[in-house]
């Protein structure tokens, strides 16, 4: 796990979000309140921040956004750099939307923009989400014929924006944002099964599903059709890591 601090991006004007709202999580009466806004569309991060119960802090409510970018255009060698990038291409997609659009009518309420996005590696390869069902076939059992662990890689990056979105702006109309990120790396098992007809139907049943299409690297755990051992953060493999996330969090609200 990896984190970097530092003052990020200046703003622009205006658009309004998705709004996706989760019960309050409370974990102390003297604890801050934050309404987070994730930069993706994944309902599988969304869920991740909307089910955890954070410590330092009351989640008041979530909204979502896709930042709609090219992130085959950005690329890198080195896998955890790439996906650092990525990210933050897409707070600096979504920022400029967030001007002057409060999600929730509470003064109290200190507002927190989240990117994330997730690379796997195996043997070598960069895998990002599947193109085809021939490829997602072809990981899969490559997974599974190779004792090599998958590697899951998930960058996040945090920014406060809340003078942002309260539209509170210095007379000279720019707002610097103090952003956080860090890349956290899990390692993902696919065990064998007894024969080659009982792990190719396995696989023809992931693929039928359709979740693996879009998840990096073809790899879904939600259910136990392949069975996987994880190494690390079971969160971080759905590329939203809520232990790195909570201490980015913290960081950069001031905590």
């Amino acid at each position: 796990m990896t984190f970097e601090m530092r003052n990020t991006m200046s703003t622009p004007p205006s658009s309004p979000l998705c709004s996706s709202s989760a019960s309050p999580t409370f974990t102390s009466s003297s604890s801050p309140l934050f309404h987070l806004i994730l930069a993706s569309s994944s309902k599988y991060r969304r869920s991740v921040l909307q089910n955890h119960t954070f410590n330092g802090f009351h989640v008041k409510s979530v909204s979502h956004d896709s930042p709609d970018i090219d992130e085959k255009a950005i690329r890198h060698e080195d896998p955890n750099e790439m996906a650092s990038r990525i990210c933050e291409a897409k707070g600096a997609a979504l920022v400029g939307r967030l001007r002057g659009h409060r999600q929730v009518d509470d003064e109290n309420v200190s507002y927190v923009l989240i990117t994330a996005d997730q690379v796997t590696t195996h043997s070598g390869e960069v895998h990002e989400k599947p193109e085809s069902k021939e490829q997602a076939r072809t990981w899969l059992k490559s997974y599974i014929e190779n004792v090599e662990p998958i590697l899951s890689r998930s960058a996040v990056a945090v920014w406060d924006v809340t003078d942002l979105v309260k539209g509170i702006v210095p007379s000279s109309g720019n707002k610097t944002l103090t952003m956080a990120k860090g890349v956290d790396v899990a390692e993902v098992h696919y065990l064998p099964f007894e024969s080659e007809k009982a792990r190719d139907e396995a696989i023809e049943r992931v693929i039928a599903k359709g979740n693996c299409m879009v998840c990096a690297g073809a790899i879904t755990i939600e259910d136990d059709t392949i069975p996987v051992r994880i190494e690390g953060e079971r969160e971080s493999v759905f590329g939203m890591p809520v232990g790195m996330t909570e201490k980015l969090i913290l960081s950069v609200m001031g905590n």
